[in-house]
């Protein structure tokens, strides 16, 4: 149901009474419509952002898009104006990278503008780069990260 007529599958999850399963029906139709209607989807995803500021929907979102298509991902997260929700997106979007691609991930990354969030997500790709090839990983922060 979420993936043919999402907005429905919406409004039926938004009428349940727990918060946090609420939020996990959310993240899931949200990944779901991903696959079909990727710029749809994230643009749900940030408006949902910017009324519950602490949901990462526009993560799994953008996770199944990069997933799929990360060139039509990135101009999407591009595309957005520089801010709290292009922020979210590009946090979003390294995190989808970091795995693939740490290297392009940082470069997102480097790019969110709220220091600490910056600070965050650097630290988070590093960590995870350092597990996957310590070499490299170690390099790039010698290099000026």
């Amino acid at each position: 149901m979420a993936m043919k007529f999402p907005e429905e599958a919406i409004r039926s999850v938004n009428l349940l009474a727990d918060d946090d399963e609420r939020r996990h029906a959310l993240h899931d139709i949200g990944s779901s419509w991903a696959e079909k209607d990727p710029i749809r989807a994230a643009t749900w995803a940030l408006q949902m952002q910017k009324r519950e500021t602490d949901s990462d929907y526009i993560g799994g979102v953008l996770g199944e898009w990069a997933s799929n298509d990360a060139e039509s991902a990135a101009r999407w997260t591009e595309s957005l104006a520089p801010g709290p929700a292009r922020d979210s997106a590009v946090t979003a979007f390294s995190h989808a990278l970091m795995d693939q691609d740490p290297e392009g991930a940082s470069a997102w990354a480097a790019t969110v503008q709220n220091a600490e969030r910056r600070n965050t997500v650097l630290q988070s790709i590093y960590m995870n780069w350092r597990r996957h090839d310590a070499a490299a990983a170690t390099e790039w922060l010698e290099n000026g990260a």
